[in-house]
């Protein structure tokens, strides 16, 4: 766990503070007998940049890439359940980044996916 001070990163490497963040919303895979949703207890997280550089668009990409060849990263992301308090969350993918327009040198409306992340 990072604790209080803890940052966005991906194999111990910090990543650009992202301008927005959230736990995706889950979709239920079903319903029990009482009618209650029955939710996957793998989850993904959702990061956001209004305007990114394209150095680091290059480098989020690489994180993806890498991803795919190795299998799986350790990202350190807020705790579920607690934005406040940043956990190391390992066995990892990162999708490829999503990108909106580009503006000179910077590219906006970046998003990027970590999935398979496991809370507990």
């Amino acid at each position: 766990m990072q604790g209080y001070s803890g940052t966005y990163a991906v194999g111990g490497t910090d990543i650009p503070q992202p301008t927005t963040h959230q736990w995706a919303n889950p979709t239920p895979l079903g319903f029990d007998g009482n009618g209650r949703p029955i939710y996957s207890a793998i989850k993904e997280y959702e990061l956001g940049w209004n305007l990114l550089s394209a150095t680091d668009l290059e480098t989020l990409i690489q994180y993806s890439e890498y991803s795919l060849l190795t299998g799986t990263v350790v990202v350190d992301l807020p705790r579920w359940g607690d934005d406040f308090i940043f956990q190391s969350y390992s066995g990892t993918y990162i999708q490829r980044p999503s990108v909106g327009t580009y503006f000179t040198d910077h590219v906006n409306d970046v998003r990027l996916i970590v999935s398979n992340i496991r809370t507990g």
